[in-house]
């Protein structure tokens, strides 16, 4: 460690020594490394003395597909799982829309199953999910409108927005339905 006195680098920003953390796991890295590696210490110890640290509760909407059928109606189930330990409530919204653009044929949503309506969509609906509850059990539903139309597959957009108790990782909550 470079203990100059003139080197900027080796203390913070204003030429002070950063505050001393106690912690054995941190004191041992310190010792070996110097200060700079503080943080990655942290971030290591946490992990090894709290391994619930590292799995944060991170929400994972995956892709489903339905057979669209021919007569009434039938309910596309995409899965809702975490990962990480699921220890707080968690609350937000979701939303089922129709996904268009390169690659995709929008399906047609409406406000009930008739016409040419193919889903019955939703913007921003509340939900809440109780701590703990267990991977597997909780799905978005979406409701299908069948029709003798003959067509290609058509895609639905779901996404979640989460404000309390978990987080999103990348595009983990967004998922595809698709009606075969």
């Amino acid at each position: 460690m470079n203990t100059d006195p003139n080197a900027k680098h080796a203390y913070g920003a204003d030429g002070a020594m950063p505050p001393m953390v106690a912690h054995p796991c941190i004191d041992r890295i310190r010792m070996r490394r110097g200060w700079r590696w503080l943080a990655l210490a942290s971030l290591l110890c946490a992990t090894a003395l709290r391994p619930e640290a590292a799995m944060a509760q991170v929400v994972v909407l995956s892709n489903a597909s339905l057979f669209e059928g021919n007569a009434g109606t039938r309910v596309l189930s995409i899965p809702f799982n975490f990962i990480g330990q699921q220890t707080a409530t968690v609350t937000g919204t979701v939303s089922a829309i129709p996904l268009s653009g390169n690659g995709f044929n929008a399906a047609t949503s409406g406000a009930a199953c008739g016409g040419n309506v193919d889903f019955v969509g939703f913007v921003n609906v509340p939900f809440s999910i109780p701590p703990n509850t267990p991977n597997g059990t909780l799905t978005v539903n979406i409701l299908v409108c069948s029709n003798t139309v003959v067509e290609p597959n058509e895609h639905i957009f779901v996404s979640a927005t989460i404000t309390a108790g978990a987080s999103c990782s990348g595009d983990s909550c967004g998922a595809i339905g698709t009606i075969l």
